[in-house]
């Protein structure tokens, strides 16, 4: 995330104004096809893509890798948000929970985004999908907003979570230096209550401190430790293949 950006107290309030999505660059074909479609005609994907569309998926700035090389700083970012925005007008409200689609993705996002992950666990997967609705009417709350990463799962995925111990349950994660594994946080029954899921997720990022390390330093260690992240697509942006060749030399 460019944090000189997107961290900044005026770009968050402008961005509620909006529907915002975070595409996972190499681990989605469909994902990678439609950044490509906003990305420089013929040249390869890069790992970040930043643009803006009105409702119907049409540019209203131009695609480019980061909004730093489009804005002078946060604050131009913001003004131009909420220009946008008074153009548009809301018709409702979320419905749907902002879901990272595996377990194995869910860990990495949240060890990145250095937050805890919440996991729907449930084995049917209707049941699952009722009580992720259920959830979705929640975490836009300021209590919850901003504060956890998604997942749904049925019980025989959670391999990677060490204490886990029921097969129906709110599953709170505290995920690894690497995002490679997780231990619990916190379980709650399926009938928990809105105060109940606030109370476990104030409770799960009090505890979790997670370790601030610089990009070269926490690439060294990995390697050291033979952590190796294998993205579902061929990675093609050339300031990550060029730091990958930098790191095995």
């Amino acid at each position: 995330m460019d944090r000189s950006y997107l961290s900044q107290p005026e770009v968050i309030e402008a961005s509620k104004k909006f529907v915002c999505v975070r595409m996972m660059t190499y681990e989605s074909e469909s994902e990678a096809s439609v950044l490509q479609s906003f990305w420089r005609p013929g040249a390869p994907l890069e790992n970040t893509v930043f643009i803006i569309l009105d409702p119907q998926g049409r540019p209203l700035i131009r695609g480019d890798r980061g909004p730093r090389r489009m804005f002078r700083d946060s604050r131009e970012l913001a003004d131009t948000m909420n220009r946008i925005s008074r153009s548009y007008n809301s018709n409702g409200q979320p419905k749907e929970l902002p879901a990272v689609p595996t377990v194995r993705l869910a860990l990495n996002v949240a060890a990145c985004d250095k937050r805890p992950l919440l996991i729907v666990v449930a084995q049917d997967a209707s049941r699952r999908k009722a009580l992720a609705d259920r959830l979705a009417t929640l975490v836009w709350r300021d209590e919850l907003a901003g504060k956890l990463i998604y997942a749904t799962a049925a019980p025989g995925e959670l391999g990677q979570i060490e204490g886990v111990s029921r097969d129906s349950t709110y599953l709170f994660v505290l995920p690894d230096q690497f995002g490679v594994k997780g231990k619990v946080g916190s379980q709650l029954p399926l009938t928990a209550t809105a105060r109940d899921i606030v109370q476990a997720t104030d409770h799960c990022v009090a505890i979790f401190q997670p370790q601030y390390v610089p990009t070269p330093q926490q690439v060294m260690t990995g390697e050291r430790m033979g952590i190796y992240w294998q993205t579902k697509l061929p990675v093609t942006d050339p300031h990550a293949l060029q730091a990958q060749a930098q790191h095995r030399h």
